[in-house]
């Protein structure tokens, strides 16, 4: 996911992330960038915990909200913004299936969007490079249908980091629609009713400019019958959760923002 210039300092980075500025390219895990420095992250795993933790009831107990909150609604329209190289749109539509069974039919497809064209073709294909937490945290959430989701292959022993490769099998293939866009943009285009923003764990890498320009089309866009998702991350600098509360945003569910 291409993310946006630094235009603040101290801004801190977390996580693996890759740095451009002017023709100088490289990469840092944690400290602080330069301002004009352009961020480049596609971090990503699976059932990463939307409040930070990886218990799965949490995941649950969120697509239980989901149903509850739109189940009047004969469709739902499912946005994932950041999606990355497809692993939480592929966590999410799991997610949905495994705890809803049947009545997860009216939220797909998933529409997922990143603005990084290169990330978005690998999204596309459906190969996902995984590492052993990401293959314990699918087992576990499925019941062990690892296998039901994804063709499984072991990597030499080379590859220690990502040791696996992931193929998506039809049951998530047919049910996510990857595409390039720019968060700002697409969100003129998502619908005002019924309509699920997962827009989780990137907005401290925004410019205030940008983050201003979204905080409004989301109040725009958006009717009472949407709801935003956000991470923890969000809620550093800047706080996006006190944002969208001065929106009149109401916290539903921690990070989960409905008018």
């Amino acid at each position: 996911m291409k993310l946006s210039i630094c235009n603040q300092l101290p801004f801190q980075s977390t996580g693996r992330t890759i740095v451009k500025n002017n023709n100088r390219t490289y990469e840092t895990d944690l400290g602080y960038l330069s301002a004009g420095d352009v961020i480049f992250s596609n971090y990503t795993s699976f059932f990463r915990g939307y409040d930070c933790s990886l218990f799965f009831n949490q995941w649950n107990s969120l697509m239980n909200l989901f149903y509850e909150k739109f189940k009047d609604a004969k469709k739902v329209n499912f946005y994932d913004f950041g999606c990355s190289d497809g692993s939480e749109a592929c966590s999410i539509a799991i997610a949905l299936k495994e705890t809803l069974g049947d009545r997860s039919e009216k939220f797909f497809p998933i529409k997922a969007f990143d603005g990084d064209e290169y990330i978005v073709e690998q999204a596309k294909s459906g190969i996902i490079d995984a590492d052993k937490r990401d293959i314990s945290n699918i087992t576990n959430f499925t019941f062990g249908k690892l296998e039901k989701y994804f063709n499984v292959n072991k990597k030499d022993d080379n590859f220690e980091d990502y040791p696996y490769t992931l193929k998506s099998k039809d049951i998530l293939s047919d049910n996510i629609q990857f595409a390039k866009g720019d968060f700002l943009s697409e969100l003129d285009n998502v619908e005002k009713s019924n309509s699920i923003i997962f827009c989780r764990n990137f907005w401290p890498y925004l410019s205030p400019e940008y983050i201003d320009k979204v905080l409004l089309k989301l109040e725009e866009n958006l009717d009472q019958s949407s709801i935003v998702v956000i991470g923890n991350f969000d809620r550093t600098t800047p706080n996006t959760a006190e944002c969208l509360r001065n929106l009149g945003f109401r916290e539903i569910k921690h990070n989960v923002f409905s008018k």
